[in-house]
């Protein structure tokens, strides 16, 4: 597996058709939701393997910490490492660059898997897209 900055084109492209399958189409997320102002501003993170797309992220800068959402696996590819991947990668990027903090909207049914990669839930559930979730945040100093 090898994981990039996805910039503009092809690659920015195929993190937007993973979201579409996982989010809009299994997950009956409407477009307008999914698709948002942020996605210009956020640096986009895109996995590949033999050079085919198969999962994404995203990583919004807040100051001081960093947002980081739109963590999505096509469904072929699930449970083979590759979210978590993803999301070391988020992190170590942000950690690098002197970011203090990550957090994220997780998916209630995600928070083992973002547990297992150090992050702690904060506050109560509320929905999201008609799905429930719980914010998640992780130090990085």
């Amino acid at each position: 597996m090898h994981i990039r900055i996805a910039r503009r084109g092809p690659d920015l492209d195929a993190c937007l058709a993973i979201r579409r399958d996982v989010f809009v189409l299994e997950q009956g997320v409407p477009p307008e939701i999914e698709y948002d102002e942020l996605d210009s501003e956020a640096t986009h993170y895109l996995a590949l393997i033999e050079d085919r797309p198969v999962g994404c992220g995203r990583v919004i800068d807040k100051g001081s910490s960093v947002a980081i959402g739109r963590v999505a696996v096509i469904e072929k590819q699930r449970n083979c490492g590759i979210g978590s991947g993803l999301i070391r990668r988020m992190v170590d990027d942000a950690t690098a660059s002197g970011y203090s903090q990550a957090t994220l909207h997780a998916q209630v049914s995600a928070v083992a898997f973002y547990k297992k990669l150090g992050f702690e839930c904060v506050g109560d559930n509320f929905l999201e897209a008609n799905i429930p979730h719980i914010s998640m945040r992780k130090d990085l100093s």
